[in-house]
């Protein structure tokens, strides 16, 4: 049985890190605790997903207040400390954007293991913080910094919404691959949705490029509401 790790989720705005921390959580072996930092951003957080979640047994911490959408309120809860301080339990833990987002999670680093902590830089190739190594080493460094812990994984979330195809997820794993270089650091997944990724993973007659080397996480949109997932 694998040991119940902390998984800290961190980005850039808008690179969906709360879609990759949901998909972690849903990934893990139970029993699993997902608790959501993102205090600067009314908007795509992974507590408005706690309906889902906690049918599939996922316990969910939010703020302090119990609202889980629409409101930017600086509230974190005090079942946070206890629930990292918890050897038992896989826990995922879904930081805001940029620094300023990030650096919630400072106030935590004495009820964290470090020794079974991984720190997922989440890169998106197509948000401006993302657009190059540069780019990317910068925004990286930023959190880093503000958060007091290393990166120690990328995942690669890639991806153009309903408009993605498999050169665009590729691209994504180019620039991962290359920050991966600077920073020693691995790529842990390629993450999108699961009918594409097997989609682009079984193109025989494509460039070897086309087949993941790394494994393979599955995002679902649920944090969209209807409307968003319509082609338009």
């Amino acid at each position: 049985m694998t040991e119940p790790r902390i998984r800290i989720v961190c980005g850039a705005y808008g690179v969906g890190k709360s879609e990759c921390a949901i998909a972690l959580a849903r990934a893990a072996a139970s029993p699993v605790t997902l608790i959501d930092l993102d205090v600067v951003n009314p908007y795509f957080r992974s507590r408005q997903a706690r309906q889902v979640l906690e049918s599939e047994g996922i316990t969910v911490i939010g703020n302090s207040l119990g609202i889980d959408s629409g409101v930017d309120i600086p509230a974190v809860s005090g079942a946070v400390a206890p629930a990292l301080r918890d050897p038992t339990r896989t826990v995922v833990v879904d930081l805001g954007g940029d620094p300023v987002g990030s650096r919630v999670l400072r106030q935590f680093l004495p009820h964290i293991d470090a020794n079974r902590t991984d720190v997922f830089y989440v890169v998106n190739r197509y948000r401006p913080a993302n657009e190059s190594v540069v780019s990317t080493m910068a925004s990286l460094r930023e959190i880093e910094d503000v958060v007091g812990m290393a990166c120690t994984a990328f995942i690669n979330n890639s991806h153009m919404l309903h408009e993605t195809t498999c050169g665009h997820i590729n691209a994504g794993r180019t620039l991962c691959r290359e920050v991966a270089t600077e920073t020693g650091c691995p790529v842990a997944y390629t993450a999108g949705l699961q009918e594409l990724l097997v989609a682009c993973g079984a193109l025989t007659d494509a460039p070897t490029e086309t087949h993941f080397v790394e494994p393979q996480l599955y995002v679902s949109p649920v944090l969209r509401e209807d409307w968003m997932n319509l082609r338009r």
